[in-house]
């Protein structure tokens, strides 16, 4: 493992060199899609009518880069690549504002891996359309891993940061694959050292707010994949491999709650007792509260995302520093994310009712 090598050092211990960012961010902000923009967004009639929404926003030149304006996919995505190269053109350490975005790269990562180990192509045009590292570098270390003796040292010439990582966690995959024989083992594998990448990319003094953010990731996703875990009745081991690292919330007490029985709800409820005195155990009750209601696990991720979302909106009064720059990259992420789904909608013929359901607590 590459412990904290490649983290960020800095010599800055204050939030003074992001004093300009800040208020840079704090006007692009001002740009982002009001609650009247979302609601012609929701009352469109089709994707079509949405995108010419869209065009009356800062998302035009978005759709003037991509030159059409009918793959909303395309269009969020050259959005994406935007605001992240524009932010990062005029705030320091651009890597730490960039690692969320990275997780674009292990996405691509795992659907290359899986392609590769089935013998198929995959298209570029499948992967993510935009990724903070080339498709051929992201392919060329695909080829390596796949051709690369079992028993050979890893050949990482030439490589450093998050290729370094994106490496290490395809070599990791392709043994957990052969060794359990499971395309989900592959997704455990990658997200493990996207997650070890971001810890260690935190490590510094100055990304204190963003190693808090990369803690409360691991704990949701973690009481998440527990939930999912849960109600398909998985084994103990298995949930073992897909927890992730870095969390508040011990994986032996995660492990020793699930181990306590094998149906779902009484593993939940030793988890809740285990979480006395945490917010996570309001998150947890409250999730699987709405997955007996409707039947989805969707209602846990939903309470996940809100308990991220609360924790970005504590920097609101600060007045600069890292905290309010990431903050803004991460609404816009959720943005985007909110314009894809209202899409998806209605590309899959969704009322206006369901969309408004569906984007509660994004």
């Amino acid at each position: 493992m590459l412990a904290g090598s490649h983290a960020t050092q800095t010599s800055n211990k204050t939030d003074v060199p992001f004093a300009y960012s800040s208020a840079r961010v704090r006007m692009l902000k001002q740009r982002m899609l009001s609650r009247a923009d979302v609601e012609r967004l929701l009352t469109a009639p089709s994707v079509q009518a949405g995108m010419r929404v869209l065009a009356d926003t800062e998302y035009a030149s978005a759709i003037a880069a991509v030159g059409r304006s009918d793959d909303y996919e395309l269009v969020l995505s050259a959005e994406l690549q935007r605001v992240y190269d524009l932010v990062t053109s005029f705030a320091p350490q651009q890597e730490l504002l960039k690692m969320w975005a990275a997780r674009l790269a292990f996405l691509g990562l795992k659907m290359l891996l899986k392609a590769g180990l089935q013998k198929q192509g995959l298209p570029d045009e499948l992967l993510p359309a935009w990724m903070p590292v080339e498709r051929s570098r992201l392919r060329q270390t695909v080829k390596l891993v796949l051709e690369k003796e079992a028993d050979s040292p890893a050949d990482t010439t030439g490589m450093q940061g998050l290729e370094e990582y994106l490496y290490e966690g395809a070599e990791a995959a392709v043994k957990a694959y052969r060794q359990y024989e499971d395309p989900e083992e592959i997704d455990h594998s990658v997200d493990a050292h996207f997650q070890q990448y971001l810890i260690d990319l935190t490590e510094s003094p100055d990304a204190e707010f963003l190693r808090g953010w990369v803690v409360h990731f691991a704990d949701v996703t973690n009481l998440t994949t527990f939930v999912r875990f849960a109600v398909a009745k998985r084994l103990t081991e298995s949930l073992d491999r897909a927890l992730l690292p870095g969390g508040s919330i011990p994986a032996e007490r995660i492990l020793e709650a699930y181990a306590a029985s094998e149906e779902a709800q009484e593993r939940v409820e030793a988890l809740s007792k285990a979480l006395t005195d945490t917010p996570y155990a309001s998150l947890l009750a409250q999730g699987w509260r709405i997955y007996q209601e409707e039947g989805l696990l969707y209602g846990m991720e939903r309470m996940a995302n809100r308990f991220l979302r609360e924790y970005l909106d504590s920097v609101r009064h600060k007045p600069f520093g890292m905290a309010v720059v990431w903050a803004y990259l991460m609404a816009k992420e959720r943005e985007v994310r909110l314009i894809r789904l209202i899409f998806a909608g209605k590309s899959a013929g969704l009322s206006e009712s369901q969309l408004r359901e569906r984007i509660e607590y994004v």
